[in-house]
C-alpha cells in the first residue's frame, strides 16, 4: 500500500520532482519546440506533479496546498533547468537522445572555442 505523505514530505517530493523534471523534459524535447512550448510543458508538468503528490498524501484538496506544491515544483524546475543548461548537461542530453541536437553539431562546452569571437 502507498505510504501517505505529510505536508513536509509532500513539499520535499515536489522539490525532488522539480529538480528531476528538466532532465525528463530534455529527453522528451523536440527541435521544433518553441521556447513558449517548452515553458508550457514545464508548467503542465508542475501542475500534474502537484496533483499526483497531493493525491499520494491524501490531503483535502485545498487551493493553498496545491498552489504551494505547484510553486515549489515550478521553482525547482526553473532553477535546475537554468543550472543544467549553463553546465551543458541539457545540450548533451539533446545530442545523445533522438529528436534533439545532432551529434555532429554538438560541441561540449569545455571544448568550445572561448576566445571571445562568438558570432564571427
Amino acid at each position: 500500500m502507498l505510504a501517505l505523505l505529510d505536508g513536509t514530505q509532500q513539499l520535499t517530493a515536489s522539490a525532488i520532482a522539480g529538480l528531476l523534471w528538466p532532465l525528463i523534459q530534455a529527453v522528451l524535447y523536440r527541435v521544433e519546440w518553441t521556447p513558449l512550448r517548452s515553458r508550457l510543458v514545464a508548467i503542465g508538468a508542475a501542475a500534474v506533479l502537484s496533483v499526483v503528490i497531493w493525491w499520494a498524501g491524501a490531503y483535502p484538496a485545498t487551493w493553498e496546498m496545491l498552489t504551494a506544491q505547484a510553486a515549489v515544483a515550478l521553482g525547482c524546475i526553473q532553477t535546475s533547468f537554468t543550472l543544467l543548461k549553463q553546465w551543458g548537461v541539457l545540450d548533451w542530453l539533446g545530442a545523445v537522445t533522438p529528436g534533439g541536437e545532432s551529434r555532429e553539431a554538438y560541441q561540449a562546452r569545455h571544448r568550445a572555442d572561448n576566445t571571445g569571437t562568438a558570432g564571427e
